[in-house]
Formats: structure tokens, C-alpha cells, sequence
């Protein structure tokens, strides 16, 4: 059982900003997965050096941090990342050597490959395992086997790799109803996320 850290990019990029602070990071966590017989702790950051809010030395210094915490749990406790599925974040955000050294497992994140806003008004399926036969370009990108073969060619080993997936949709309010295939025009999301029973 890990416990999951996770919150806003600032907050990450100042923890990483001082070894001090990584360090008593470190302790803390420590004592708190001891004190409460976890079995380790789970660094979610999404996503170092690409989000807007992030630091371009992000990426640099994420190493740094699991370092100090690998160092802190020896091999008394996991220590797990979960990172991008999309190879568009993926290659500007990670150092994959760095989690070949410092982490027992890689969690790669392979949905949310299409999600509405208005500078992208199109529908798409959430976590998609090939490209379909009209993606070119970025959009070829946008599913899980370009998202592996990405963790791959940067030298991820293979068996720290797990193939995440979703247990939930995304919903889509369609311009005109009656197209409703991959890229038609939506208006807006409808119903948030979509639980696992309406899913399967």
C-alpha cells in the first residue's frame, strides 16, 4: 500500500528548488510511511518542465529529489513515479536514466490523450492503444503505443514500465449530434468523468 503525493507544479518546483528542502522531504516521509506501515510512496507530478507553471530546471532537479529519497528509503520502501502517457509532454519533462536508478516502478499514464478545451474543440476517445488512420503528425502521437515505444527509446527499462489505464470516460457535448465520430466538433464536455460502469 503507497501513499501518493501530488499537487500543483509550483509547489513541486520549489520543493526541488533546495537540497534542504528535498532532504527534510525526505525524513518526513520517512517517519510517516514507518509510522503508519505503508509500504512506500508514490510521486505523481504533472508534469516537471512543461506545464505552464512549471520550471525550465524542473526536469534537472526531479532526479535530485528521488535521489534524496532513495537514499532516505534504501530498500526498506517502494518508491514509484507516475508519469505522462503523451509523448509531447514525456520528452520534455523526464529523465528516464534517473528512474532506471532511483525507482522500483514507472507508471505511465496512458489516458487523457484527448481532452476538450477550446483551442482543441474535437472529440476523441480517452486512451486509445494505436493511432486511428487520419492522425498524422502530433495527433498520431495521442495513444498508448507511441506513449510506450516513447518511455522505451529513452532507455526506461522494461521492467520497471507499467502500462497504466483508466477506469473512467470522457464525455463530449457535439455540435451536430449526428456526427459523432473521432474529431467531430464538440461544444463542451457533458457529465464530467464517466464512472467505471458506464465505461464497460
Amino acid at each position: 500500500l503507497l501513499i501518493c503525493l501530488t499537487g500543483p507544479n509550483h509547489g513541486f518546483s520549489e520543493l526541488v528548488s533546495s537540497s534542504v528542502t528535498m532532504s527534510r522531504l525526505a525524513d518526513a516521509s520517512y517517519a510517516f510511511l514507518k509510522k503508519f506501515s505503508f509500504d512506500g510512496l508514490d510521486i505523481d507530478w504533472e508534469f516537471p518542465s512543461w506545464s505552464s507553471d512549471s520550471q525550465k530546471t524542473d526536469r534537472q532537479r526531479f532526479p535530485l529529489l528521488l535521489k534524496a529519497l532513495r537514499e532516505k528509503f534504501g530498500t526498506s520502501l517502494f518508491l514509484t513515479v507516475s508519469v505522462s502517457g503523451p509523448p509531447t509532454i514525456t520528452k520534455v519533462a523526464y529523465k528516464a536514466e534517473s528512474f532506471n536508478r532511483y525507482v522500483d516502478l514507472v507508471n505511465v499514464m496512458n489516458y487523457d490523450f484527448h481532452i476538450f478545451s477550446y483551442f482543441n474543440p474535437f472529440v476523441g476517445f480517452n486512451a486509445p492503444l494505436r493511432k486511428l488512420g487520419l492522425e498524422v503528425e502530433v495527433a498520431a502521437l495521442m495513444n498508448s503505443e507511441a506513449s510506450m515505444l516513447t518511455w522505451k527509446k529513452s532507455g526506461l527499462w522494461s521492467n520497471k514500465t507499467v502500462f497504466g489505464i483508466p477506469t473512467y470516460g470522457r464525455g463530449y457535448r457535439l455540435i451536430n449530434w449526428r456526427v459523432n465520430k473521432p474529431y467531430s466538433l464538440a461544444s463542451g464536455t457533458v457529465d464530467g468523468l464517466s464512472k467505471y460502469s458506464k465505461v464497460f
